[in-house]
């Protein structure tokens, strides 16, 4: 666990595909959820800290081919893996999972952004 004078890189955890979306408003569910973990991101930085918001994703979802399934999860893993700490925005079947992950790695966890130390940012 990192000391509280550390700048942290926080994994941001929380919904993305939408549960109960017809096929008309799946993608504006998707990008509400994007939006709102690109907006928890910021406030991240503003504390002073480097928030990694895998909802990024999301435009490479929009924009590509074919479904990239698995690896969306597989992408995510990777980064969940380097991150510091973990922020949990809500419920979700993969957030759920990350959740579980980041506690038995015994890395830290945010449920509020009250809780992440608030640094200078440097800038």
């Amino acid at each position: 666990m990192a000391m509280s004078d550390e700048r942290l890189a926080i994994y941001v955890a929380g919904p993305y595909s939408p549960t109960f979306a017809t096929t008309h408003n799946a993608a504006r569910v998707a990008h509400q959820n994007t939006m709102r973990a690109i907006n928890i991101g910021i406030k991240i930085i503003e504390k002073g800290h480097y928030p990694f918001i895998p909802h990024l994703s999301h435009f490479i979802h929009l924009n590509a081919d074919k479904d990239y399934g698995k690896w969306y999860y597989d992408y995510d893993n990777v980064w969940l893996d380097k991150c510091d700490a973990l922020f949990y925005m809500g419920p979700s079947t993969g957030a759920d999972e990350e959740l579980h992950r980041v506690s038995m790695a015994k890395k830290q966890i945010f449920y509020t952004l009250d809780e992440i130390p608030n640094l200078e940012m440097g800038f």
